[in-house]
């Protein structure tokens, strides 16, 4: 499908509506309730709109042929716990999970769905409560944070220490790579995890890098580090965590990646601990544009 071409001409002959309902939709491992989905097609012009039950749950997508191909897509959810959007037995047993809330924006142009993702732009943002953080389990977000935490703090309990407090990551999105310009953190009752990297949209490789500071009271000691990162390398369905004592992470030679890698430098470690709520700092620097779409076709007529 990356690489198959779009169908311009059939397209523009289409007039299509859509309107659909369902309690429960099923979707590879997502489990969605109460989705509700409407959509037009006229001319070349597509555009979807969905809302589901989990933390209200909203997506548009405008797919517009009648100059440039291109796409763009928005996904908001408000306070919704991750587990509750897959299949399978999402029964806690009374544990508080972090609960998410992101905005995603994204747009592209190109023939091709690959070339419309290897030209991506936007951005996305994403923000986490207080809860538990599961340990080597779990999909997406838990999965990645608790193994995280599981790798970088070895030879300890994981029930003492991964109580989450908050944890926030904004990406910009600019030619088909995600970057975390302002860093990722995960913050703990005693401790941050900072990091930074990127993930490429068109193959779905993440190279990723953090460590672990300490907190005294209020404040960050940049002197009380562990022995070495944590890297994340694989690809977005399928991550891999291990410890990384030499700090390879930093000079990694994934081309594509230059620009995330080389903000592990001392100069985000200060940006990063300039403040004693980093959770606020990236949430509140994070910006979406208005129309992504509109803005990237401008770009490329010029």
């Amino acid at each position: 499908l990356h690489h198959q071409p779009i169908p311009i001409a059939e397209l523009h002959k289409a007039d299509v509506q859509l309107r659909l309902r369902a309690q429960r939709l099923l979707l590879y491992r997502y489990d969605l309730a109460n989705l509700k989905l409407d959509g037009t097609l006229d001319n070349g012009l597509m555009q979807l709109q969905a809302h589901a039950a989990e933390g209200d749950l909203r997506g548009n997508i405008r797919f517009d042929v009648r100059k440039a191909p291109g796409i763009a897509m928005r996904i908001e959810m408000d306070e919704v716990e991750a587990r509750t959007l897959y299949t399978g037995d999402v029964n806690s047993g009374g544990t508080s999970f972090p609960r998410l809330t992101m905005r995603a924006q994204v747009a592209g142009t190109g023939t091709t769905l690959g070339g419309m993702l290897a030209s991506a732009n936007g951005g996305l943002i994403v923000t986490a409560g207080p809860g538990t953080l599961p340990v080597q389990t779990g999909f997406g977000f838990e999965r990645i944070a608790g193994n995280i935490l599981f790798v970088l703090v070895p030879g300890r309990r994981a029930s003492e220490l991964n109580e989450l407090e908050c944890a926030a990551a904004n990406f910009t999105i600019a030619n088909g790579v995600a970057t975390s310009n302002d860093g990722i953190v995960l913050r703990f009752r005693r401790m941050d995890i900072m990091g930074s990297g990127a993930a490429n949209l068109t193959n779905g490789q993440i190279r990723f890098g953090y460590r672990v500071v300490r907190r005294n009271f209020f404040s960050l000691s940049l002197l009380g580090l562990t022995s070495g990162f944590a890297q994340v390398t694989g690809t977005i369905g399928n991550p891999s965590v291990q410890l990384d004592p030499r700090s390879s992470v930093i000079t990694g030679a994934a081309a594509w990646a230059t620009a995330g890698i080389s903000l592990l430098v001392a100069d985000l470690w200060r940006k990063l601990g300039a403040t004693g709520d980093t959770c606020a700092r990236i949430a509140g620097s994070a910006q979406l544009a208005k129309d992504p779409l509109e803005k990237l076709l401008g770009e490329r007529q010029h």
